[in-house]
């Protein structure tokens, strides 16, 4: 899926939808990254979320998020998210 900033330029989330493995390999990765992520601060769990999706290879093109703006760590990160809630939401057909 593209996503697309005025700013920040356009990029290609690797991940339309999620699968239950992808979720717990996310989880994974992020306890790879960092242990004690349930501690971190908003900012640093989100240039971690960044982190994971780039180490899974789900976003082209790659960024290093220590040389990249917050803002656009957030909009990459926010992005992801909506997906990840998009997979957990449940029909209620």
């Amino acid at each position: 899926m593209k996503i697309t900033h005025k700013k920040f330029g356009e990029y290609e989330l690797k991940v339309d939808s999620l699968t239950q493995g992808d979720l717990e390999n996310y989880y994974d990765e992020l306890v790879k990254v960092n242990p004690e992520y349930r501690k971190s601060s908003v900012l640093k769990y989100t240039g971690d979320t960044v982190r994971c999706i780039v180490a899974l290879g789900w976003l082209e093109p790659k960024v290093e998020v220590n040389k990249e703006s917050p803002g656009k760590i957030r909009w990459i990160a926010q992005e992801f998210n909506e997906v990840v809630a998009d997979a957990l939401s449940i029909d209620p057909n």
